[in-house]
């Protein structure tokens, strides 16, 4: 799983993004580079699309299972109930897939 925050800051190299890890935040130069299995992409308004990043949506072919969450829980949400609602999530996008 790729987790891309729109405002995302990290700067590792194409070789170091990700490896042996199970999600990572890469900048948004480095998107066009990433491979995934799984995008999930952070969103203040997550049931609109328009909130997807230009560099994210130029890419949507390279990541066919791309899915929008609600960031006031997967980044904001600390403590059991967002944790449980960021699990909710992550079973609901994989019974899809």
């Amino acid at each position: 799983m790729l987790a891309v925050p729109s405002n995302a800051l990290a700067s590792q190299h194409r070789t170091e993004i990700g490896l042996g890890q199970i999600s990572v935040d890469i900048s948004p130069e480095l998107v066009a580079q990433a491979e995934a299995d799984l995008v999930v992409v952070t969103s203040p308004t997550p049931d609109d699309s328009g909130t997807l990043p230009a560099v994210v949506t130029n890419s949507v072919a390279q990541f066919p299972r791309l899915h929008l969450v609600d960031q006031a829980y997967w980044i904001a949400g600390v403590g059991p109930l967002g944790g449980m609602r960021v699990l909710d999530d992550i079973e609901k996008i994989l019974h899809e897939g």
